[in-house]
């Protein structure tokens, strides 16, 4: 008697899409935590220029979203990566919003 095999060959590739976008939400989030440790090392006294880096990182989180949406419509690839860009993006433009909105009220 023989066993059953457990794998099965696929057609299904890697979302280039996904993966691009999963790398720009984890360099918007690495820039977030570097942004936020400066701000505390220099007191909220820094230049405007490390500002506009803050606002880069804040439009790549934006395109890792659309790039994430958009991969999650491709056929035939593996959904665990655009899936996990997702999330990550998301988190990403939640946190850059709330520190713009908390540099603002604040």
């Amino acid at each position: 008697m023989r066993r059953k095999q457990k794998y099965k060959f696929t057609e299904k590739t890697l979302s280039r899409r996904g993966m691009t976008a999963l790398g720009l939400a984890l360099a918007s989030l690495a820039a977030l935590g570097i942004m936020i440790f400066l701000a505390f090392k220099s007191a909220g006294n820094l230049s405007v220029y490390i500002a506009c880096y803050g606002i880069l990182a804040m439009i790549a989180a934006v395109s890792g979203v659309v790039l994430a949406i958009l991969s999650l419509r491709e056929e035939d690839t593996f959904r665990s990566i655009p899936w996990g860009a997702l999330v990550l993006s998301i988190l990403a433009v939640l946190s850059w919003g709330g520190v713009y909105i908390g540099g603002m009220l604040l």
